[in-house]
C-alpha cells in the first residue's frame, strides 16, 4: 500500500464503516482498557472522542487506505473557548497560559497495523492546512511524558515541551506553531 493513496474524509462526510473503524481504532489505541460498566465506557468515549465529533465536526478527519479507515484526527480550533471540554478534563487547566500560544488541541491515532509508516504524518499535515486556513496560529497536544507517542509529535515538529503535575499525574504539553 503506497502513502500516496490516503483518502481523507471529514467527519460531515463520514460513512457508517468509517465511525465504527473509529472506535475501534479509539479503544485499541486506548491505554484505558477495563470498563466497570457501560455507562463509563460511554462517558470516556464521550471525553476524549465523541465530543470532537459533535462540536468540532469540521477538525475531524479521517485518513482510509482505500480499502478501510486507517487513522483519524480530531481536535478543537482554541482550547480557551471549551468551557464543556476544559471541565471534562480538568488537568487541561495547568497549561492554560500556554494555549495564547498554542490554542488548538489535537488527539491523533492509527490503527497498530498503520503505525509507523507515515501515514500519522500525513494525516496530522492534512489537520494543519485546516487550522492554517482558520489562521490558527498553533496546536498542541498533552500526553504522558513516557507515552510511546512522544516521538511521533518530535519528529512532526512539536518543538515546544513542558511537563507539569496535575493530582499527583505528570502530563507532557506538546506545542507547534503554524
Amino acid at each position: 500500500m503506497s502513502s500516496d493513496l490516503l483518502i481523507f474524509r471529514n467527519s460531515l462526510d463520514f460513512e457508517d464503516d468509517d465511525l465504527e473503524m473509529v472506535n475501534e481504532i479509539f479503544f485499541e489505541s486506548s491505554p484505558k482498557k477495563e470498563f466497570k460498566n457501560d455507562e463509563e465506557r460511554s462517558a470516556f468515549q464521550h471525553k476524549y472522542l465523541d465530543y470532537y465529533k459533535i462540536y468540532h465536526p469540521h477538525l475531524f478527519w479521517i485518513a482510509n487506505d482505500g480499502e478501510k479507515t486507517i487513522g483519524y484526527i480530531c481536535g478543537v480550533p482554541d482550547i480557551r473557548k471549551e468551557k464543556p471540554l476544559l471541565k471534562l478534563m480538568p488537568y487541561l487547566r495547568v497549561f492554560k497560559e500556554l494555549y495564547r500560544v498554542f490554542p488548538a488541541q489535537l488527539h491523533i491515532n492509527m490503527h497498530s497495523d498503520a503505525r509507523g509508516k507515515g501515514y500519522g504524518g500525513q494525516l496530522l499535515q492534512k489537520f494543519e492546512e485546516v487550522l492554517v486556513e482558520q489562521e490558527i496560529k498553533g496546536m498542541h497536544i498533552i500526553t504522558s511524558p513516557n507515552a510511546r507517542n512522544r516521538h511521533f509529535y518530535e519528529k512532526n515538529c512539536f518543538l515546544f515541551e513542558e511537563q507539569r503535575n496535575f493530582n499527583g499525574t505528570d502530563f507532557l504539553f506538546m506545542g507547534k506553531k503554524l
